[in-house]
């Protein structure tokens, strides 16, 4: 049995994406009607390139690959649900590969944070 990547539409109306395992699977409802979509990462090895890549494609609007990676950035692609400006609303899953940079960012910047926080603390002494 093939691996695949799928998300389950909000209800109503319902439904599921189902996607190929190296795909992001998308399922967006405009107007109560559900539309799944899936979309193929670029080859990138660069993770920012790559996180960059998926928060556009939830987005629906351009973001620039090299753009700085907030932590709302990536807590928006943990949720698995994101509402777009044009108010279409969606449901969503990452391929397991960039979840995985996701998660590693993420432990990165948590790292990084409290590295700066223990420096100030050192410094009000």
């Amino acid at each position: 049995m093939p691996v695949s990547n799928s998300c389950d539409c909000p209800n109503p109306p319902g439904g599921r994406a189902v996607c190929e395992s190296y795909q992001v699977a998308l399922c967006i409802i405009e107007n109560g009607v559900a539309r799944q979509e899936c979309h193929t990462p670029p080859g990138a090895v660069d993770p920012v390139l790559l996180i960059n890549w998926s928060i556009s494609a939830i987005s629906g609007t351009y973001r620039d690959s090299a753009a700085q990676i907030e932590l709302p950035d990536l807590q928006m692609l943990l949720g698995n649900f994101f509402q777009r400006d044009s108010g279409e609303t969606l449901t969503f899953a990452l391929t397991s590969e960039i979840l995985n940079e996701v998660q590693m960012l993420i432990i990165q910047l948590v790292a990084e944070a409290e590295e700066q926080q223990q420096q100030k603390q050192r410094y009000q002494y």
